[in-house]
């Protein structure tokens, strides 16, 4: 290393220099020069002068690597490097690697860096860590680094390849646990093939390792990246259990976020993990809650325990939160796990209203959105209309968001017919339909014909601007985009149900003589049947004489349980989640009697005459509830 580069605690150190200005650098050499080679020696120099100029550049070296671990950016990462002299070591190059791809990785800069080191410091470093010998934790930090770098075609990559493969042959017993850990899940997400004798060997460890992996973020990466199939799969998954009830709440949320992060969901492990944390569930902080909550909504997580946990907590502490992405964030999540609880949605409620002007637009937005999905509309009403009036006077930066936002206010009844109108103009809707196909082109079309039901049956019933034509749009017949609709509206876990109670349906009420089949209607709204019952006459009434019979229409409604909330004790209530309660809404603005259904009105063990009667009883209560008798 250059002498330039001595640090100025050094400098101020070294007897019988003058400073003339105290900002003033002097040059390295020029001291050492005067300090060991000059005739003039310094007092006490003889005995310490070399001595000190060792123990200086080993200081010099800790501070270079210091200032590479506390740097918060790519661009001052860049600039630290710039200032290295070379050769840089090997210690330098694992240092600069690893915080490149921590701080590229958190910005979402990781070409750049990439681009950055290829370009400088790349050949250099690899010819270092060739010639000097690295510790196994060093060699497998920086694969690590290289990978998430996407340097791995890169001639250093293949370097620390052989430097791996000599440590395992050489210091196989002095291998740590959690690098190994982490190099292995990353070859299986970013999908790199190591040799197979490299790899053999890793497998071979891990498998002899097995119950010393104990740290949570270790245990993740086994469950989530490492081979089912392996016999030592289930043993390892069996000892890890035992490591779950003594974590602290903190590694239990820790290790709940790495699996969401992996998309990973052991049930046998999440169900652990729910019943350690119910039974240590102190002092969680806001960004733990937070954190938890999101982890939960993305794996789809709906143990009761665990979602009763999240509505309490948010409403033991909702004068903690303090920022608009922490209640957005739980917002979101409690839209996704479904939970309904009206304390805790009134608290979030209050929360958005009193801060609304204090939050930028996107920030509003998100939140009216997720509490409209959530069926909680009615509760930010004065948040809801304070969006509607920002975004008159807004331009429309992005087609999907504005979509979004305008759906949420409609189902917030906070719409007006002026914003209605601008997702019905042509080129915002060929913007939105951009590269949409399929389910995704059908789920966006049907969000704006619902957003024209609204403008043309509730906010101005002589609008006669452009419209939108789901049929026409798709380019597919009918029959075909019905069943498209069936299969968005149910999905698979929820189809075979529709179908069944399709099947009861036609029996009790045959299609095409006394019922319209399922179909999506022009309006984007799913209709199970339609039909019409005439209780005086005891019978349903044929279609070819729906006209001239004045009895209502019935729209039959069978309801997935993506459409309601779902309960978590005996205490909480089920109630619509908000799509459900707008297309309510529109049935009804269009004349019909909305009849809804659900796997909980049918009981297994039930006969087949019990389920006739349980439709024909629940058509009746529907009249009967609506004055018609």
């Amino acid at each position: 290393m250059s002498m330039s580069r001595f640090s100025l605690s050094f400098l101020r150190r070294a007897p019988n220099l003058q400073f003339f200005k105290t900002q003033q650098r002097i040059r390295l050499a020029n001291i050492v020069t005067k300090r060991l080679y000059s005739a003039e020696i310094a007092p006490n120099a003889r005995a310490c002068g070399l001595d000190l100029l060792i123990t200086n550049l080993t200081q010099e070296s800790s501070l270079e690597g210091a200032e590479i671990n506390t740097v918060t950016s790519v661009d001052g990462l860049k600039k630290i490097c710039s200032k290295l002299e070379s050769p840089i070591n090997g210690e330098i190059s694992v240092k600069v690697l690893v915080r490149f791809a921590e701080l590229a990785n958190e910005s979402f800069g990781i070409q750049k860096a990439a681009v950055y080191l290829k370009k400088t410091l790349l050949a250099e470093m690899d010819k270092s860590l060739k010639s000097e010998k690295l510790n196994m934790n060093s060699t497998l930090e920086t694969m690590c680094a290289l990978i998430i770098l996407e340097l791995t075609q890169e001639s250093i990559f293949e370097t620390l390849i052989d430097i791996l493969r000599q440590q395992f042959s050489t210091d196989v017993f002095s291998v740590p646990v959690s690098p190994l850990v982490r190099l292995a899940a990353l070859v299986s997400i970013k999908k790199i093939r190591l040799p197979d004798d490299l790899f053999c060997q890793m497998r071979e460890w891990l498998q002899l390792k097995a119950s010393e992996i104990t740290e949570p973020k270790d245990i993740v990466s086994v469950i989530a990246y490492w081979n089912k199939s392996d016999s030592w799969f289930n043993i390892f998954v069996e000892k890890a259990k035992s490591c779950i009830s003594s974590m602290s709440s903190s590694e239990l949320i820790d290790m709940m976020s790495s699996l969401a992060n992996s998309s990973c969901r052991p049930p046998h492990v999440l169900r652990l993990i729910c019943d350690a944390f119910e039974q240590n569930k102190k002092d969680v902080t806001i960004d733990q809650l937070v954190l938890l909550a999101q982890s939960a909504a993305k794996l789809r997580f709906m143990d009761n325990r665990f979602r009763r946990i999240i509505a309490e907590e948010t409403l033991t502490n909702i004068s903690r939160f303090t920022k608009w992405s922490q209640i957005n964030a739980i917002v979101h999540s409690m839209a996704k796990l479904h939970i309904g609880n009206l304390k805790t949605w009134n608290a979030i409620a209050a929360w958005i209203n009193n801060n609304q002007m204090n939050a930028a637009q996107t920030e509003l937005s998100y939140a009216v959105h997720w509490c409209a999905i959530g069926g909680k509309g009615d509760l930010i009403q004065e948040a809801s209309g304070y969006l509607c009036e920002k975004l008159a006077c807004s331009n429309i930066d992005s087609p999907k968001m504005w979509l979004s936002t305008v759906y949420a206010l409609a189902a917030c009844d906070r719409l007006s017919p002026e914003l209605a109108q601008t997702v019905l103009q042509p080129s915002f809707v060929a913007n939105v339909l951009e590269g949409l196909s399929g389910f995704r082109k059908l789920m966006a079309l049907i969000t704006i014909a619902q957003v024209q039901h609204f403008l043309k049956s509730i906010l101005n019933k002589t609008y006669k601007g452009p419209s939108v034509d789901i049929l026409d749009l798709m380019q597919i017949s009918s029959t075909t985009l019905s069943d498209m609709a069936l299969k968005l509206r149910y999905g698979k876990s929820d189809e075979g149900n529709v179908r069944y109670f399709h099947s009861l349906l036609h029996k009790l009420v045959p299609v095409n003589s006394h019922a319209f089949p399922p179909a999506l209607t022009e309006d984007g709204i799913f209709i199970n049947a339609i039909i019409k019952l005439d209780v005086k006459g005891n019978r349903f009434v044929p279609l070819s004489h729906f006209e001239e019979t004045k009895v209502p229409r019935l729209a039959v409604i069978y309801l997935s349980w993506r459409d309601r909330t779902l309960p978590y004790d005996d205490d909480d209530k089920s109630t619509l989640m908000g799509p459900a309660l707008l297309n309510m809404r529109l049935l009804k603005a269009r004349g019909f009697i909305p009849v809804l259904f659900s796997q909980d009105d049918f009981d297994s063990n039930a006969s087949l005459k019990q389920q006739f009667i349980r439709i024909k009883t629940k058509l009746e209560e529907a009249l009967n509830d609506n004055g018609i008798r």
